[in-house]
């Protein structure tokens, strides 16, 4: 009995030493599974504040990107603009002188045959032959400024109808480069990575 009683008394004594041991090494557990969820819950706080930062930086920098296309492409807008109103002003200009050299060219006749007979009364008698000569020479002058005239009406017409088209062609090339622009800010919008937190 004594033995036996010996025994127990040992049995339960190891017994107690394991059950403090194993709360020992349960609080131990404890205590590093609360240091590792602090461990977690800061990396998680720095990884969703380092996302946020770079979302941030991604959004300025492309903030900042659509700002400066939207600027050139206003600045090439405005350059075009001024470029192809100066050119229809140089194209009233020439079309007024045009008109001018038409009107001329319309009334130079008339004014060679008032001259003409003006000449012929004044000095019918007495300047017959020189009047022929200086008549021949007035109608020779007179020919060859009609044609300088009609030359530089052409010539007019022709270059008015070729800054026409250039004015054409300027106001094309503005529409294709709004249009290029306006897609190449598109694609840079579809093509920029989202970062989400």
């Amino acid at each position: 009995m004594q033995n036996l009683h010996k025994n127990l008394v040992s049995l339960i004594g190891q017994i107690t030493d394991e059950l403090d041991r194993a709360v020992d090494l349960v609080q131990k557990l404890y205590v590093l599974e609360s240091e590792k969820r602090l461990e977690m819950k800061k990396s998680e706080e720095d990884t969703v504040l380092k996302h946020r930062r770079e979302e941030e930086g991604f959004i300025y920098d492309f903030e900042k990107r659509k700002k400066r296309q939207e600027e050139d492409l206003q600045e090439m807008r405005r350059k075009e603009e001024e470029s192809i109103h100066a050119r229809v002003d140089e194209i009233k200009a020439q079309e007024k002188e045009l008109l001018e050299l038409r009107k001329k060219v319309e009334g130079f006749d008339a004014l060679l045959e008032v001259s003409v007979e003006t000449a012929v009364s004044e000095n019918s008698d007495e300047l017959s032959e020189k009047f022929a000569l200086e008549r021949t020479m007035l109608e020779q002058k007179a020919k060859s400024n009609e044609d300088l005239f009609k030359q530089k009406v052409e010539s007019l017409e022709t270059t008015v109808q070729g800054q026409k088209s250039q004015i054409k062609e300027l106001q094309e090339s503005l529409r294709q480069a709004s249009q290029q622009l306006t897609r190449i800010a598109e694609r840079a919008v579809e093509k920029s990575p989202v970062v989400h937190s």
